[in-house]
């Protein structure tokens, strides 16, 4: 309990002591009483989080007085106190009749007759004068009801910018503190912020940061950075015969978790289909599924490959993507389809996609990435470009390959200088040795 005591009349001074909420005796001192559950604060958060989400867990100010007390007296009691904004105002037996907004309680004294007009008035005169308005009336909600059900009943007031001030009670009806939507807007970023670690965690299990391969008859390295936490760009390796193999770039439209959504979607996709009845076949059911799944809300570019170690031939499928190259007697070519593809889900049915086929040569590395890369702009809008990334490779292809993607991504960290990184970025070099 906050306790003011009087040294001489008009002059007080605060003296921190404990209280219970049921030791109501009548005292010659003006006090402002904390909640008693104020007194152990690690044993009442203990308690509320064993009941679950609710609104005892959020409480942040546990002040309040009785409507019985002089106004003059709280006033100067706040003085001492300038971290209470809001204080409770309950009658007798500590039920809540409102509350006082500090602000609003020392702009009126310091108006011009302010002071004379609450000088020897007492709380609860406040509440029975209707030209002066000092005692608000917020919602009042027990403190043992669920967070999230209180959020549906005030969304509208958790848009507004300032502080709307909440009384929570006890299931006697007794005052047990104010929270404030600003409580609530904290509440439900922790439960984003925690949603989002599972979410990412989830993603990384499926899109890894950096992946290394070295097969009998290639090497590769992919990975991803996203823009965000999470994000919308996914790659995919899969073996499914002696000789054949998949590897998928793909780049989700938008960002954040609605991106993350889709390339979850992907992973399980991409890990239960069986790509023995082809790549063809495959994107039109991963069309129509991503079609039907978000009506064009969400759709995705890519380079889908099939890949025969037997024979070294490589099929490409670009579904509107076009970020792919290949380095080939130090010279770098733009890989072109013969046929132009649509992208993943933004028509309801797509034609048989069309296959362009390599066949690759000792030596010969394949540049894939998304355009986070080539279109990642510096301070001065300049664009990073390939001619970077050829550089990197070039250089250390044949010393330094499972590096080459740190490298690279510490040269765009550099050329962006204090532009923040404005797309999620993903890559797949592919060395075939022959």
């Amino acid at each position: 309990m906050l306790t003011v005591a009087r040294r001489v009349p008009g002059a007080m001074f605060m003296k921190l002591v404990q209280t219970d909420l049921k030791n109501f005796q009548e005292h010659d001192e003006i006090k402002i009483q904390l909640h008693p559950v104020k007194k152990n604060i690690l044993e009442y958060s203990e308690k509320w989080k064993e009941r679950g989400e609710v609104i005892g867990k959020i409480i942040s100010g546990f002040c309040f007085v009785k409507s019985s007390w002089q106004i003059k007296d709280l006033v100067e009691a706040l003085n001492e106190k300038p971290e209470i904004s809001e204080i409770g105002v309950v009658d007798e037996e500590g039920k809540p009749l409102g509350l006082i907004v500090r602000k609003q309680l020392f702009d009126q004294i310091g108006t011009r007759f302010g002071r004379e007009i609450l000088e020897n008035k007492k709380i609860s005169d406040l509440i029975q004068n209707e030209m002066i308005r000092l005692i608000n009336q917020p919602q009042i909600f027990e403190n043992n009801r669920n967070i999230l059900s209180v959020v549906e009943e005030i969304k509208e007031k958790l848009e507004k910018k300032e502080i709307e001030p909440f009384i929570a009670i006890d299931s006697q009806g007794v005052f047990a503190g104010i929270f404030t939507n600003l409580d609530i807007l904290f509440y439900l970023s922790k439960i984003l912020e925690s949603d989002m670690k599972i979410a990412k965690n989830l993603q990384d299990s499926i899109v890894e940061d950096k992946k290394i391969m070295n097969e009998p008859s290639f090497r590769l390295l992919a990975g991803s950075k996203m823009a965000k936490d999470i994000g919308g760009d996914f790659y995919f390796i899969k073996k499914y015969s002696d000789n054949q193999w998949i590897f998928s770039l793909c780049d989700v439209s938008g960002k954040g978790v609605s991106a993350a959504l889709v390339t979850t979607l992907l992973g399980g996709v991409f890990s239960i289909y069986d790509f023995h009845s082809g790549i063809s076949l495959f994107l039109k059911k991963l069309n129509e599924y991503i079609f039907q799944s978000f009506q064009v809300e969400k759709y995705l570019t890519g380079i889908f490959m099939r890949f025969d170690e037997k024979t070294g031939k490589m099929s490409f499928y670009d579904m509107g993507h076009g970020h792919a190259y290949i380095l080939r007697n130090h010279k770098l070519h733009k890989i072109k389809s013969t046929h132009a593809n649509f992208p993943i889900g933004i028509m309801p049915e797509i034609e048989n996609p069309a296959a362009s086929t390599i066949s690759l040569k000792k030596d010969d590395i394949l540049l894939i990435f998304t355009d986070g890369i080539p279109e990642q702009c510096n301070e001065a809008n300049e664009e990073y470009g390939v001619a970077r990334v050829e550089k990197i490779v070039k250089e250390n292809i044949d010393t330094n390959f499972e590096h080459i993607s740190d490298l690279v991504l510490k040269d765009l960290k550099i050329f962006r200088g204090k532009e923040y990184q404005q797309d999620d970025i993903t890559f797949l070099f592919f060395h075939y040795k022959g």
